[in-house]
């Protein structure tokens, strides 16, 4: 359960994280719209300059057509004076001149005023398509805004949610590894307890320890009247063994910590005599286990066996490593023999 905890806070915070990172990007969206913008506002500045510049231009082709108007009256007088002093020639040169002037100046103003309205109107249409594209551009950004501004809102309700989220999973992760650790201290006390029980036992039974066992006869020895000079006791825990020699006829009595029959399996002699050895090697001491006696003793019956039967060695060396193996994976300590 902690570890889905933990993975769902690692997902929160991944999620968070893009939303983190979409938010970003809106924000560099709208930083682009405001750059545009600006563009967009220089563009417009730059087309009302245009149209000043125009409006300039045409003022001064009124002025100009002015000029042409004062020179027209300028020549009417001229034309009342010679009319009035008899002049008729003069007259007649200063009437046509006044005629062409005034067509000049007519002509003049019609251009002037046809450039200064298309001048105009051009100004006007480009400042009205800036002022729309500004207008759209100031839209865009205030959409991309109160969109990026919403998603940052919801991105930050999701983090603190996801902050909730992870704080309640590391704090029940502490709490879990806190029940961990106590429940792996009363787990070591415990391990201690029965460690110190069972060292405890096995130097009440003797840190050295005696065993005898009769290993089954072979067909030759049953032949020759198979167990009959050996007396085994009722129960392994007496400890008497008797022998008696047929050639000589004598008799001894033998007292070991346990007797162990032909009928015994290996597998009881190594629960009841071997197996606490080995755990007190896996609890760090040094132990020594072997076999002594005569050639044909059964040496290598007890502790080589048989498939079917392994012997003490096998045995011993099985328990030995999965000890090891137990130890290794829980992290506590690990040991190693040769």
């Amino acid at each position: 359960a902690a570890e889905r905890q933990r993975t769902d806070a690692r997902n929160a915070e991944a999620v968070n994280d893009a939303d983190l990172a979409q938010a970003r990007v809106a924000k560099d969206v709208l930083e682009a719209l405001k750059v545009g913008l600006e563009a967009e506002r220089q563009s417009a500045a730059a087309a009302l300059a245009q149209a000043a510049s125009a409006e300039h231009e045409a003022e001064r082709q009124r002025a100009a057509a002015a000029a042409a108007l004062a020179q027209v009256e300028q020549l009417r007088a001229a034309e009342l004076r010679a009319a009035a002093s008899g002049h008729a020639a003069e007259s007649a040169e200063a009437v046509k001149a006044l005629h062409g002037a005034e067509r000049a100046a007519a002509t003049m103003v019609l251009a002037e005023r046809q450039r200064g309205a298309q001048a105009a109107a051009e100004a006007a249409a480009e400042l009205a398509t800036a002022r729309a594209e500004a207008a759209a551009l100031l839209a865009a950004a205030h959409n991309a805004e109160v969109g990026a501004e919403a998603r940052g809102s919801e991105a930050r309700l999701q983090l603190q949610a996801a902050s909730v989220e992870a704080a309640e999973a590391i704090a029940q992760i502490e709490g879990a590894r806190a029940e961990a650790a106590v429940a792996r201290a009363r787990g070591e006390a415990d391990a201690k307890a029965l460690r110190a029980a069972h060292d405890a036992a096995v130097e009440a039974r003797g840190n050295i320890r005696v065993f005898a066992r009769v290993r089954p006869p072979l067909p030759k020895e049953m032949a020759e009247g198979g167990l009959a000079a050996i007396s085994l006791p009722a129960r392994p825990e007496d400890g008497s063994l008797g022998l008696r020699s047929v050639s000589e006829g004598k008799a001894g009595l033998f007292s070991f910590d346990r007797v162990y029959g032909p009928a015994v399996a290996t597998a009881e002699l190594y629960d009841e005599g071997v197996a606490p050895v080995v755990k007190s090697f896996c609890d760090g001491f040094s132990v020594c286990v072997f076999a002594y006696g005569q050639t044909g003793s059964g040496k290598t019956h007890t502790m080589q066996g048989t498939q079917q039967q392994p012997g003490v060695n096998v045995l011993a060396l099985r328990e030995a490593f999965a000890a090891a193996a137990a130890f290794d994976a829980s992290g506590r300590r690990s040991c190693s023999f040769s």
